[in-house]
């Protein structure tokens, strides 16, 4: 359950606000790196990895934004109406990194599996609905009387497989990098609490 972001202390706002600079910017350079690959990109794992880890929604949300607005400022356009769907399909993730976050960090028991598990099943859901909705966007946009929505589809699919790499496969470190900091934060608290009693 989000709280509301006016409640938040400063100090959660620099830290989120460091993360988010630091997030843009290896996510502007990995997908500028990966462009040789269509569609293989990195943008949909650092949305399910600031879903996980910020506590401000709206950063959350901004990163892969601005990673595609700053990113595609030395890539090749696309119309608007296309331009909107892949964006608004790479903020998807966000949420999914929200609702899965209380499950995936429950408790230390399989936390591995929980993350390989999530990580999987939110790059999936991720290139599902891009590669659904983004085609249909584009049929809609230009391809109206002259093929169909299926054909769309059936043309898309050798890009597919670079989606579902990409999302896949960020995705997964997305999810193991949030463990990982779970498992040292949680060492740390309890190495802590045992100082203090002693």
């Amino acid at each position: 359950m989000w709280t509301s972001e006016d409640s938040q202390p400063r100090e959660s706002w620099l830290g989120d606000i460091a993360i988010t600079g630091a997030l843009v910017v290896i996510g502007v350079l990995l997908r500028l790196l990966c462009v040789s690959w269509p569609n293989f990109s990195p943008v949909a794992g650092l949305a399910l990895l600031a879903g996980l880890t910020l506590r401000h929604r709206s950063l959350a949300v901004f990163i892969p934004i601005m990673t595609m607005l700053i990113s595609d400022q030395f890539l090749t356009g696309y119309e608007f109406q296309v331009m909107v769907s892949v964006y608004g399909c790479l903020v998807a993730p966000v949420f999914l990194g929200r609702l899965g976050r209380s499950w995936l960090l429950k408790s230390q028991s399989r936390l591995w599996m929980r993350a390989l598990g999530l990580g999987t099943a939110a790059g999936l859901a991720s290139s599902i609905l891009f590669f659904l909705v983004t085609n249909a966007t584009y049929w809609m946009t230009f391809e109206i009387g002259h093929r169909s929505l299926w054909q769309c589809y059936i043309d898309g699919l050798p890009f597919f497989r670079y989606t579902a790499s990409g999302d896949l496969i960020f995705s997964m470190v997305a999810t193991l990098v949030t463990s990982s900091v779970a498992v040292f934060s949680r060492a740390a608290q309890t190495s802590a609490s045992i100082k203090t009693e002693s």
